[in-house]
């Protein structure tokens, strides 16, 4: 179905996009260009019940600094979103770009830690056969994935052991050597949290030899210590720019597996 200048899919778990639907797309990118961009701000648009998409792509293909994040629920809403990454992916290296394929899982909620495996298995198997199918050149991708992980809110959260062990499993089974580098999310995690979990991890990879570069692509596990630490007092600016840099520091050794 064609919406916005943009042909997207659908099956019997999205809604046919109508075209009145274009007006809350004219209306979304009038308000963050007149009220947010011009501040410099990172836009980031969130899109409940994203269905095909639609609306949050069409918002992002207007808004050249926003990332979007779209939730759904279902099987099929893996396999839609999947295959929306996969044309992504391939339109990317069309006109020259590496991709950076994000199948984020987030860690939301009370779930266990095998609850987080057994979806994130689903989630990237889908994203593969996908990408194979849109015939995407994996040596020419990033995969920006979410680590295994307990929900924010559970009681009994997985430690940094048990992190890398299930990450590496599932990653063993549904990425490709070839794909050259995986780029985790901190994806919620508290600071100390992503440093000691990316450590395990890479020390866990080199044991098990794994085939790819594992590395970071934090934002808040970054920010969050230094944020806090400004509060927005230009006398704290020092301070903060201090913990930036210890944080990229313990984030790069991690990514080494020598934190």
């Amino acid at each position: 179905r064609e919406f916005w200048s943009h042909r997207f899919k659908l099956n019997e778990s999205t809604l046919d996009p109508r075209p009145e639907s274009e007006l809350l797309v004219e209306k979304a990118v009038f308000f963050a260009r007149s009220k947010l961009l011009h501040k410099n701000e990172n836009l980031r648009l969130l899109d409940l019940g994203t269905g095909s998409g639609c609306l949050l792509l069409s918002c992002l293909s207007e808004l050249e600094h926003a990332v979007g994040i779209g939730i759904d629920i279902s099987k099929y809403a893996i396999n839609v979103n999947s295959y929306l990454l996969a044309m992504y992916a391939s339109l990317s290296q069309e006109i020259g770009l590496v991709p950076i394929v994000e199948p984020e899982v987030l860690m939301d909620g009370d779930h266990t830690i095998d609850k987080c495996s057994e979806v994130t298995d689903i989630t990237l198997s889908k994203v593969f056969q996908h990408l194979n199918e849109a015939d995407v050149y994996l040596p020419g991708i990033i995969l920006k994935p979410n680590m295994i992980l307990s929900g924010k809110d559970s009681k009994n959260r997985a430690k940094p052991e048990s992190v890398a062990n299930y990450t590496i499993d599932v990653l063993n089974k549904n990425v490709p050597s070839e794909v050259p580098g995986i780029a985790f999310l901190s994806g919620g995690q508290e600071d100390q949290e992503s440093i000691d979990n990316l450590n395990s991890i890479n020390l866990l990879a080199k044991i098990k030899k794994s085939p790819w570069q594992l590395t970071y692509s934090y934002g808040r596990g970054l920010q969050s210590a230094p944020l806090r630490i400004w509060n927005g007092k230009k006398e704290n600016i020092a301070m903060a720019q201090k913990e930036f840099e210890k944080r990229g520091i313990s984030a790069s050794k991690a990514s080494q597996g020598i934190y």
